[in-house]
Formats: C-alpha cells, structure tokens, sequence
C-alpha cells in the first residue's frame, strides 16, 4: 500500500514524503526499505505512535525504531540525527 502511494508523491513532485504514526519497529523497516528498493531520493520524514517516554505503541523501543530512520536518512543528516537521538535517550 505505502509502495504505490509513494510512488504517486514522488511522481507529482512531492517536497517531502512523511510516513507518519508508525506503530513497530517492522513498519519503520519496510518504510525505510521502500525508499531504498525504489531509489527515491525524495527526503521523507518518520513520525511515531509512542506509548510513553520510551517506547512506541507495540512497545518496541523508540530508539530502535529511530534507528532505522537515521540509519536511511540522507548522509548529510545522518550525524545531526544521530547526536539529536543520543541527546534524547542518553539523559
């Protein structure tokens, strides 16, 4: 599903494709693999349903769903993202 609708952003040009209230950890993988299967270069933003301070709401850790977001991020962003995530969860 996100596949298609993907694909219809980038094609009318979308700025930004945002994958939002991601529930898991699988789901931030697959969104992240989307990007790299198809090669969008399209910069995407990952919002996440959190069920407390650490965890989102299947209860993965939020850190490790963040993870995969920075891990597919853009080289550019990659260190700020990685140092905003440690800022957050190393307190």
């Amino acid at each position: 599903m996100h596949r298609e609708k993907v694909k219809i952003l980038v094609e009318a040009g979308a700025d930004l494709i945002a994958f939002e209230t991601i529930p898991n950890k699988l789901e931030a993988q697959a969104c992240a693999e989307l990007l790299e299967e198809e090669g969008i270069e399209t910069p995407a933003w990952f919002s996440f349903s959190c069920n407390d301070e650490s965890n989102v709401v299947s209860g993965d850790y939020i850190f490790e769903c963040a993870s995969i977001a920075v891990i597919h991020a853009d080289k550019s962003l990659q260190l700020e993202l990685t140092v905003l995530l440690l800022d957050l969860f190393m307190d």
